[in-house]
């Protein structure tokens, strides 16, 4: 899998010739933006940097771990 930065200004991760946007993996309505994808490593655990709209000035720090 490849993870990064979308056109779109999103991150991504790129798995079995699919991109999906990771924003459609979070819960709705949290406030976060996933922005860009810095890392995945072997069991699928993604990493990267979000920003609140709440706080338009600060970078926060994500960790996914998939379900399943």
């Amino acid at each position: 899998a490849i993870v990064g930065q979308g056109g779109n200004g999103d991150a991504f991760v790129y798995s079995n010739g699919q991109a999906t946007d990771l924003n459609t993996l979070i819960a709705a309505g949290s406030g976060f933006t996933l922005n860009v994808a810095t890392g995945i490593n072997d069991n699928g655990v993604i990493v990267g940097t979000a920003s609140l709209a709440a706080h338009p000035n600060e970078t926060f720090g994500f960790e996914l771990t998939p379900i399943g």
